[in-house]
């Protein structure tokens, strides 16, 4: 995060010789290979699909604002939201600091006096306290509201039993496998590999929690 991430970056600093990849962190002043989801681009591809579905009252349920995926992943959402001349009411921009937190806000969001027709979460594990609160409250997913995440989990925490979530894909596995490919080039010859500032893209993965009510 922006904030606990100083003493890190000071050490790295001071030992420039240690071989790093970092991974969905950008810091300007560490000269290293840095690979990044477009976590802007992966937000704006939920809303637009939420929005090619015939939703226009879209709520968001943030993370940490000290983080700058969660930061990106706000920016994405309300850009495309102002890009489509949406509202973005109060009560649609909720930020939980665990995952769990994230049944209380929709509750919250269900009482709303404008009630949006869908929820985008930041990540799963806020969108599966999302569903599980619909569930409870007995409100249909995705028939009475459509509820999309962000990141296409495989675990859910506490024995999620849910719908498969609509999500967006980062592609975790080819990042993996190329931080250990540079990391291994540059041990071997510090100096036959510049390093690299790469950007990968996301994809929506179509599950089942987002309903078309176009």
């Amino acid at each position: 995060s922006y904030r606990t991430d100083v003493h890190a970056i000071e050490c790295l600093q001071n030992n420039p010789n240690i071989e790093l990849a970092m991974i969905e962190n950008d810091i300007p002043d560490l000269s290293c290979n840095k690979l990044l989801v477009d976590n802007i681009g992966g937000a704006k591809q939920a809303v637009e699909y939420l929005i090619a579905n015939g939703h226009r009252k879209i709520a968001y349920i943030s993370g940490n604002p000290n983080k700058k995926v969660t930061m990106d992943r706000l920016n994405g959402y309300v850009q495309t939201m102002q890009a489509h001349g949406l509202e973005i009411k109060d009560e649609y921009i909720h930020h939980v600091s665990e995952n769990i937190l994230g049944y209380q806000c929709m509750e919250d969001i269900l009482k709303s006096k404008e009630k949006p027709t869908a929820v985008f979460c930041w990540d799963d594990g806020v969108a599966s306290y999302a569903v599980r609160a619909c569930i409870d409250e007995g409100v249909s997913v995705p028939g009475e509201m459509s509820i999309m995440g962000f990141d296409n989990r495989r675990i859910f925490p506490q024995g999620y039993r849910g719908p498969d979530i609509t999500t967006i894909e980062q592609p975790l596995y080819q990042i993996g496998k190329e931080s250990i490919e540079l990391l291994s080039k540059r041990l071997s010859d510090p100096n036959s590999v510049e390093p690299i500032r790469k950007i990968y893209p996301t994809r929506v993965i179509e599950k089942e929690t987002v309903g078309n009510i176009g």
